[in-house]
């Protein structure tokens, strides 16, 4: 919002993309939305996408408003670097493949 950019600011449709890319997707505004959708997918056969529409300025260091995996380093020198990597790998593993 307090940027000045060359071009007028644009949106992503990330759940049109999702679509585009095979997946289900859908948009929500809300929480009860959000429940709903999450069910929805959690019955899904392949990979969902649940873009929820948040304001991008209210938030962020008291609820959280991302999730993003970050991964750890494959090579390290500190046993509890490898451990970590080894934990995050394990639970990736559980993971349900995408589409």
């Amino acid at each position: 919002a307090d940027c000045r950019l060359a071009v007028e600011p644009f949106a992503v449709d990330f759940a049109a993309h999702a679509r585009a890319m095979g997946a289900n997707a859908e948009t929500v505004h809300s929480i009860a939305e959000l429940k709903d959708a999450f069910a929805r997918a959690k019955k899904a056969d392949r990979t969902s996408v649940i873009s929820l529409k948040v304001d991008a300025f209210e938030g962020w260091t008291k609820e959280g408003h991302a999730w993003w995996e970050v991964g750890t380093p494959e090579v390290s020198e500190s046993e509890r670097v490898r451990r970590a990597h080894e934990d995050w790998e394990a639970g990736r593993s559980a993971q349900r493949k995408g589409v």
